[in-house]
């Protein structure tokens, strides 16, 4: 069976802090977190969700036509950099 990965994960996080000083400083943060999902060739995402703040949906119609949602974690480090985790999805659940 063929498979081709596609880009399943994508969480904007953006912060900012503002310091009251006579000089005032914005810090602005753009974290990009990408995570791939092997889907069969005639497979088509439908849509990639942000679910909470620890995961994100992608929700995909299969090769033979069943619409399915992959819950995709993601996990921030102890300087609040975002990532996808190495451990096994879970399997992915048909569409309602």
């Amino acid at each position: 069976m063929k498979t081709i990965s596609f880009l399943s994960a994508m969480v904007f996080s953006i912060s900012a802090l503002a310091m009251s000083s006579p000089l005032q400083m914005s810090k602005r943060t753009l974290n990009l977190v990408v995570a791939s999902v092997a889907l069969d060739e005639l497979s088509q995402i439908r849509s990639i969700e942000n679910a909470q703040s620890d995961s994100v949906l992608v929700t995909y119609v299969n090769a033979k036509g069943v619409c399915l949602v992959q819950r995709v974690p993601i996990v921030y480090d102890e300087l609040g950099m975002a990532f996808v985790p190495e451990t096994p999805l879970q399997a992915p659940a048909v569409c309602k």
